[in-house]
């Protein structure tokens, strides 16, 4: 959720809550209580997909996580049994192969992490049952190799959260839409009818509203924010701006 439409949810809360306790002014209008009610049903859709945003990509992420610890683990154990092993009988290619430091695997990316990881199973696998005396039994190779398709797969998990995302984004970007619009061109316009007979309700209403011009929908255009330095006479020339008011002098503090 952007910095904009978090500030207008935090706006949409005090609304709906100050709405809450509105119920027979409210009934002043008869379009309003079912204005109201869609405003509500908009809110709890906006919160339920800010939750759901923020909860889509969190228990993927964790087991992506999990697994890639589990997966570095285990590949470590792995590339320090098969290099003790290619050292004490002198495989000068699996030496090279398994002389990897721990803080360049440490920076493997995923999609590296995983080829790299089928390297050092498919040496210590071409190197069976020899390695067995040095750790890698059948056991601890198939382990590893339960990681290695454990981690794969959470890569393809992580990839589905992201376009799940994506789709909650649009799905809410329409929802604040739709109830920016309730709000701009039927709520506000029904409050007007109040304005008289409920001068409290609707001050408050509309300090309540006064954050709804937050937002990319609702931004002046350059021109409509232009400064009257910048504005023209009509006649193309430019028209300075009023000089600004002084400002009365303000008398030093005593510090006795």
């Amino acid at each position: 959720m952007t910095t904009p439409q978090l500030q207008k949810l935090t706006m949409y809360r005090a609304l709906d809550d100050f709405l809450d306790g509105q119920t027979d002014i409210l009934a002043g209008v008869e379009a309003i209580p079912a204005i109201v009610a869609d405003f509500k049903r908009n809110h709890e859709a906006i919160e339920q997909g800010a939750h759901r945003q923020g909860s889509v990509t969190a228990g993927k992420t964790d087991v992506k996580h999990d697994a890639e610890e589990k997966l570095f683990s285990q590949m470590c154990l792995v590339v320090d049994s098969l290099r003790a092993y290619a050292k004490r009988n002198g495989l000068v290619e699996t030496l090279a192969k398994a002389s990897v430091e721990r803080w360049r695997l440490n920076q493997l990316r995923d999609s590296e992490l995983s080829t790299q990881a089928g390297i050092f199973l498919n040496e210590a696998v071409s190197h069976s049952p020899a390695v067995a005396q040095y750790g890698l039994t059948d056991d601890v190779l198939r382990k590893y190799r339960e990681a290695i398709a454990a981690f794969s797969k959470s890569l393809e998990t992580r990839e589905g959260s992201l376009a799940d995302r994506k789709v909650t984004r649009s799905e809410l970007a329409g929802l604040f839409d739709a109830t920016d619009d309730l709000l701009d061109f039927e709520l506000d316009a029904m409050v007007e009818h109040l304005r008289e007979a409920h001068p409290a309700f609707y001050e408050n209403y509309h300090a309540l509203r006064s954050a709804k011009s937050i937002g990319p929908r609702s931004r002046r255009s350059s021109a409509e924010s232009e400064t009257p330095a910048a504005a023209g006479n009509g006649n193309g020339n430019a028209v300075a701006a009023p000089a600004p008011a002084a400002q009365p002098a303000v008398a030093p503090v005593s510090k006795e």
